[in-house]
């Protein structure tokens, strides 16, 4: 019989791997894409451009922070 032991660090590389792989779009979108979007929407919103940036970067800490925890 053959045994197999998976450390924390392997399982962290092999979802590492199927992030960046698999879903490397959705990745790309929320890390680039997602704050210049988010930006935008509230400046046509009429919200001052520091409003703007500013939910722009607390929107994008919040979808990286989630890609972290389910990675």
């Amino acid at each position: 019989m053959m045994q197999i032991q998976l450390t924390e660090e392997d399982y962290w590389q092999m979802n590492k791997f199927a992030m960046f792989k698999l879903y490397g779009k959705g990745v790309l979108i929320a890390v680039c894409v997602l704050p210049v979007a988010i930006a935008i929407i509230f400046r046509q919103l009429d919200f001052s451009w520091i409003q703007a940036i500013i939910a722009a970067l607390l929107c994008s800490i919040f979808a990286n922070g989630m890609t972290y925890i389910r990675t």
